[in-house]
């Protein structure tokens, strides 16, 4: 039976009801690309995942951790200069200066050793020292301390002024 041109249009609920829900079914399965290609893009995933994950653990970190048991070592009247970083791993200064200490290893690298010393973990390296404050450079030469400096810096300035006193000191 036709409702004739002057029925009211049918409401889209009643439209949806009335399809077929197997109509729609190919083009969906067309538009999603399918579970082999969704498992293909997640076990790439996982390799390059894994791939970075085991290069990280590889690199080995160029900055020296200093400690309680070697310290004395380090600073001996018969070891090469040692540049030390006295920091805390939680104090935001220190991580900042952490990555001028790292450029420091290698501009030093003909002059003095550098290395970090964590002051919560060696208190009795800290207590040799005579250092409390993070973010503390301490330039050790001859089983002593011959320059200190305090808080944020940039890896030029230290450089010239290792440079300097050391220089002064070995009489260049």
């Amino acid at each position: 039976m036709d409702p004739g041109p002057h029925a009211p249009p049918p409401s889209p609920g009643a439209v949806l009801l009335a399809r077929d829900p197997m109509d729609r079914a190919p083009d969906a399965a067309a538009e999603f690309l399918g579970w082999p290609v969704a498992l293909l893009i997640a076990g790439v995933t996982v390799v390059i995942v894994a791939l970075a994950a085991r290069r990280a653990a590889r690199r080995e970190d160029p900055l020296p951790r200093l400690s309680d048991q070697t310290f004395a070592g380090d600073i001996a009247p018969d070891a090469p200069p040692l540049l030390a970083q006295f920091c805390r791993a939680w104090h935001v200064l220190d991580r900042v200066n952490e990555a001028q200490t790292r450029l420091l290893v290698d501009r030093l690298r003909d002059v003095a050793r550098v290395g970090l010393l964590d002051l919560d973990a060696n208190p009795n390296a800290v207590h040799a020292a005579g250092v409390t404050q993070p973010a503390t450079l301490v330039l050790f030469h001859r089983g002593r301390p011959v320059w200190t400096h305090a808080g944020q810096f940039a890896a030029e300035e230290i450089e010239a002024a290792v440079r300097h006193v050391l220089g002064r000191l070995e009489g260049k």
